[in-house]
């Protein structure tokens, strides 16, 4: 039994500079575009949040990782769905269709930066 492996997670952590007014600019550089702390973005089958601290993008749905269920095959479906099909009989459904939870975008909201009181913004 092969089964393709297309399950992945990049990491990072954020930018920081001062934008041309002079105050704290803080970012994340991910490899879709540039993202705020507290944003989150689902593009594609990939999942990307940032916070103060870092970034991720990962896999979501069958970009998941590795899965089996012995006799039956992995099955991609539309928006990032799968479903295990029996191996002898692809008309009989091993398991029930699986998708990534609903995604609610989340957008940034401004907090105090400790150490000197500016607001990301």
């Amino acid at each position: 039994m092969s089964e393709e492996i297309s399950a992945y997670c990049f990491y990072g952590r954020p930018k920081i500079g001062f934008t041309s007014k002079g105050k704290l600019d803080i970012y994340c550089a991910v490899p879709n575009g540039k993202m705020r702390p507290g944003d989150r973005f689902r593009a594609g089958c990939e999942e990307c949040s940032c916070t103060r601290t870092s970034w991720s993008c990962c896999g979501i749905g069958y970009k998941t990782g590795l899965t089996v269920m012995p006799g039956c095959t992995k099955k991609k479906l539309d928006y990032c769905c799968y479903q295990f099909l029996n191996n002898t009989n692809p008309y009989i459904a091993c398991s029930p269709v699986q998708c990534p939870p609903p995604f609610t975008r989340q957008h940034f909201t401004p907090v105090k930066n400790i150490y000197t009181n500016f607001l990301y913004n």
